[in-house]
């Protein structure tokens, strides 16, 4: 888990966020392969190992992402990844080589994990937002021909424009 912690800090991107956070969930609880399904605008899904194809959903797909529940079928674990607020941001599934390698596995852990991970890309998220905020910002300061200086409290210059420069 701190392997996973790390993975989710070092990400810059929900694409990075599940390429590197998939194998090593994989691993940890000795799946056979592992699924995730964006249910944002995107979707995006990503599979591991790679080669695969991603695994059938249930019929009452809605109701997993919706539920706040692990739900066990057969074989399959369907996690539900939720933002902060508790809203669907994807799917998590994890299969393995029996319906008996699937029941040892704590759903509240996985249950969890899913929070985790929705909360970690919705932070990503909102980070990639504040940069574009940030370059907007930056470039319409650029482009004002008056000087301009932002200073703080204490009077240290935190950024002037080209004609202040």
């Amino acid at each position: 888990f701190v392997s996973l912690l790390e993975d989710m800090f070092r990400s810059r991107s929900r694409t990075e966020l599940w390429r590197l956070s998939l194998p090593q969930i994989c691993r940890r609880f000795a799946a056979e392969r592992i699924a995730y399904v964006c249910t944002m605008g995107s979707h995006h899904s990503f599979v591991w190992p790679e080669s695969e194809a991603l695994p059938e959903f249930p019929e009452h797909f809605v109701e997993v992402l919706t539920g706040s529940a692990c739900i066990s079928e057969g074989n399959l674990m369907y996690i539900p990844v939720e933002s902060s607020t508790g809203n669907a941001e994807g799917l998590l599934v994890l299969q393995w080589e029996n319906e008996a390698e699937a029941s040892r596995h704590d759903p509240d852990v996985l249950l969890a994990l899913g929070r985790q991970l929705g909360i970690a890309a919705e932070n990503l998220s909102a980070i990639d937002s504040l940069f574009r905020q940030m370059n907007i910002l930056s470039t319409s300061v650029e482009c004002i021909s008056d000087r301009l200086v932002l200073m703080d409290s204490g009077c240290t210059v935190l950024t002037a424009n080209r004609a202040a420069r």
